[in-house]
């Protein structure tokens, strides 16, 4: 392994020339299943804890990375510049992103490029990995076994963990007092604000702020690998996002989460999370959107992922909580003339946005008998 010039790197050098490779030789990559999530800004907003006030500041912190193994289980990577030795009050910082209960993460994992250190969340007293950067290759192996994803899937798995006994145990509950199944009654989500978007967005996103989609139905269930999965049918706030998803064929989201229950607990909420990939066909009409030319179409496929997060909690026969959603856009350039490459690539990057809300979704205990048969989870009965 190369000497690296730790003299003259700061933190973006930190991210992106050691942790991103590191990231992506453990198996973690944007837009998959073991997704990143990059410099999330975290919060604890005042309304959803609880508390009267919006008028309350919100409690701020940005983690460097977030790897997310959709529906299963999260780490968080927190970089510092060589120049910056580690202490404590880095640890606890990273424990509050990892602890944070819109993460909920496993594992953190701090570096400063020279040191690496590797926390369970649960027990910070001192690190189960810390080595220098040129024993890199020789921890390679132990940091495998540990944050990998597919450690992670075998850790959530394992015969000591709840969900291992939920697999054996397809009867039950979906919290306390339910049954292993219920109906989506309806619903609303409440658009609060852009977390991440280009300028020439703001104004078509900025219309869904303050405004209410309907959530119209759809099912909570447990899948046959026992996660908690929440399938919803929306109806978006807007005519210009109500267009564009329907540019995507977006009508339905899924979401899961591996918790042995949902939570009723507002400050311990569940987490949801989902992922759906797909394609704005070649020479599909744009007309619809707010701010594109009458008759305007696409001249080149485009792919896209969007990654949604719900975190709630059960209050009575309602789960509310906040939701975040992302989405990347991508062109397979080798359908593209080279000369465009370079501009086309700049507006699919910039065409990346985020917005979040709060959300409230009614329930109601339904038999097994009652889910429909194409979710095929009835042969859990």
């Amino acid at each position: 392994m190369s000497a690296l010039p730790f003299e003259t790197m700061n933190e973006t050098d930190v991210r992106e020339a050691i942790l991103r490779p590191l990231l992506h030789d453990l198996g973690w990559k944007l837009g998959t299943t073991a997704n990143i999530r990059t410099e999330i800004t975290l919060s604890y907003r005042k309304r959803f804890l609880g508390h009267a006030k919006d008028t309350d500041p919100d409690l701020v912190g940005r983690a460097d990375y977030i790897c997310d193994l959709v529906g299963v289980a999260r780490w968080i990577v927190e970089a510092k510049a060589p120049s910056h030795p580690l202490t404590q009050y880095d640890v606890n910082q990273a424990h509050s992103y990892a602890s944070h209960p819109e993460v909920n993460a496993t594992y953190f994992l701090l570096c400063n490029g020279r040191e690496f250190r590797l926390y369970q969340t649960s027990y910070i007293v001192e690190p189960i990995l810390a080595f220098p950067h040129h024993d890199l290759p020789m921890q390679w192996t132990e940091l495998l076994k540990v944050l990998s994803p597919a450690a992670l899937m075998n850790r959530h798995a394992s015969p000591f963990s709840p969900r291992a006994k939920l697999e054996k145990d397809p009867g039950s509950a979906l919290a306390p007092g339910w049954a292993p199944q219920a109906r989506v009654m309806g619903g609303w989500l409440l658009f609060k604000g852009v977390v991440e978007a280009d300028a020439s967005k703001m104004s078509i996103l900025s219309q869904a702020i303050g405004r209410r989609g309907t959530i119209v139905g759809e099912y909570a269930y447990r899948t046959l690998q026992s996660h908690i999965r929440l399938d919803l049918q929306v109806v978006h706030a807007t005519t210009a996002i109500d267009e564009l998803s329907n540019l995507m064929g977006l009508s339905q989201y899924s979401l899961e989460c591996a918790d042995p229950t949902v939570s009723d607990d507002v400050l311990h909420p569940t987490i949801f999370t989902g992922q759906i990939k797909g394609i704005i066909p070649e020479t599909a009409d744009l007309s619809g959107i707010p701010g594109v030319p009458q008759g305007a179409r696409l001249p080149w496929p485009i792919s896209f992922v969007i990654d949604a997060r719900a975190v709630g909690f059960l209050n009575n026969h309602t789960l509310k909580g906040t939701f975040e959603y992302q989405v990347y856009y991508d062109v397979d350039l080798r359908l593209v003339p080279e000369p465009m490459h370079e501009m086309l690539g700049r507006h699919v990057a910039l065409a990346k946005h985020s917005l979040w809300g709060e959300f409230e979704v009614q329930l109601m205990n339904i038999p097994r008998s009652a889910l429909p048969a194409a979710l095929g989870v009835l042969a859990q009965s």
